[in-house]
């Protein structure tokens, strides 16, 4: 399990990782297109950067949500993810950690 666990956690620096390189990478697009107008780069920059600090507050609020759930399970802190009675559709993901987060994910992102 802690092996799984290890995996899981990396994939999730990585995808934190690669959503910052995106970020760089679309800005320096942004650079390249405007760069000879100073207005319309600034412009596009802050209507771009918006958007992109929303995605990296999602990321890292997953990854501190999967980190505190999976590394602190026997607390039972985390309620939200052990519901009483799931829908049937969403009854088999609430068997096993990933499912939950799964789960959830679904859920706030509808």
């Amino acid at each position: 399990m802690l092996n799984q666990k290890k995996v899981y956690f990396d994939w999730e620096e990585h995808s934190m990782h690669q959503i910052i390189l995106n970020i760089e990478k679309v800005i320096r697009q942004i650079r390249f297109k405007y760069g000879n107008n100073r207005f319309e780069l600034n412009e596009n920059i802050r209507v771009y950067k918006r958007f992109a600090l929303n995605g990296i507050d999602k990321a890292v609020y997953w990854y501190i949500l999967n980190m505190y759930h999976l590394s602190d399970q026997e607390s039972y802190k985390a309620k939200i993810l052990q519901p009483q009675y799931p829908e049937i559709i969403w009854l088999n993901h609430f068997s096993n950690n990933f499912g939950q987060m799964y789960a959830l994910r679904n859920y706030t992102e509808q």
